[in-house]
């Protein structure tokens, strides 16, 4: 069920920014060109039309729309439990305490012993040269979202966002790099990587990744005493009970 919280909150201190209402616009689910729901993992033999407001060419740019699009097929929603828990539990340790604050790296599991390369191992950032929608707005929603741009047929990766009593998250997972080349490895325990891998296998359509790529954003949702944001998707202790359950 879609969150009933505001669909984009936007520093107003940035005139670049802006706030789309939830009256104004409604996050099209992904799907093909014939407007059907369809499977992540189908999405590249069949992808669909891209047009929307966040990310949306504008006059002079050499941008490519991005843009945001709903994870609706229920072979594909069944994972979102675990792909956010996984999420929630390695978050922790990877982005600072400023108000705003990102990092990018590698997910693996424990038995990956072989040196990894950074800057070797892992292809070229998927987002390029493209304007990123995550910098523009933050949108709320409980479930999973993916992120589309039309000349590139395959996703830029699965949007998971989530709060804190602190902060909210933005999350962008991916077989390749979201926004910049990795710059930490981090080790998943065993028992949330064998949760994790078949989930991610099946939405990516991969037989057993040895490793996933994760671009974290974390925004402090009251960075001053006059400003506080509203925070975003469900709570830690939503996604952590609806986690454990067999």
């Amino acid at each position: 069920m879609e969150s009933a919280k505001p669909a984009y909150i936007c520093q107003p201190t940035d005139p670049t920014l802006f706030v789309v209402a939830p009256a104004l616009r409604h996050r099209a689910p992904l799907s093909d060109q014939d407007g059907r729901t369809i499977r992540l993992r189908d999405y590249a033999h069949r992808p669909g039309r891209v047009g929307d407001l966040v990310g949306e060419h504008r006059q002079g740019d050499h941008d490519t729309t991005v843009v945001i699009r709903d994870i609706e097929d229920q072979r594909d929603t069944r994972w979102k439990d675990i792909m956010m828990g996984t999420l929630v539990h390695v978050a922790g340790g990877l982005v600072g305490r400023d108000t705003r604050h990102d990092a990018s790296a590698v997910l693996c599991g424990p038995s990956v012993h072989e040196p990894f390369d950074l800057q070797t191992d892992t292809p070229m950032p998927a987002l390029g040269h493209d304007r990123d929608p995550l910098d523009q707005a933050a949108v709320s929603f409980d479930g999973m979202c993916c992120l589309v741009r039309p000349d590139v047929p395959e996703p830029l990766g699965i949007l998971c966002v989530w709060h804190d009593a602190r902060a909210s998250y933005q999350a962008v997972l991916a077989p390749r790099p979201y926004k910049r080349r990795p710059e930490q490895i981090v080790r998943v325990r065993r028992g949330l990587w064998d949760r994790f891998v078949p989930a991610v296998g099946d939405l990516f359509g991969q037989q057993a990744p040895d490793h996933v790529c994760l671009h974290l954003i974390r925004r402090r949702d009251n960075p001053k005493p006059d400003l506080v944001y509203v925070p975003l998707g469900r709570s830690t202790e939503q996604i952590l009970h609806a986690f454990r359950q067999p």
